[in-house]
């Protein structure tokens, strides 16, 4: 508990008083300001944090996978409920997808 509560300490002091979370989160508002204004790749920039998500992703199972029974079936349960809201989650976002 104590690591995943100075991870978190340290994930907001990156982001509210750091250069590189100042520019995060404008990325975030306004894509625009982003790459014109500051000249930064937004692209570059949103894969760098889908990377940090999913490196704290894999931190979160190698602290939880102790305390918990792991097993080959461990998340078939709600497999076919994240499938169906994906799928759904790209049809509202890119309505031609429904058409490819």
């Amino acid at each position: 508990m104590g690591v995943c509560l100075a991870l978190a300490g340290v994930i907001y002091w990156l982001m509210r008083h750091t250069r590189l979370g100042i520019i995060i989160r404008v990325g975030a508002v306004n894509q625009g300001v982003t790459s014109e204004g500051l000249g930064i790749n937004v692209r570059t920039l949103f894969t760098l944090i889908f990377s940090v998500g999913v490196a704290l992703s894999a931190f979160a199972g190698m602290i939880a996978a102790p305390l918990t029974s792991i097993a080959p079936g461990i998340g078939d349960s709600i497999l076919i409920t994240c499938f169906v809201v994906v799928v759904i989650g790209v049809l509202l976002v890119k309505p031609r997808g429904l058409f490819a």
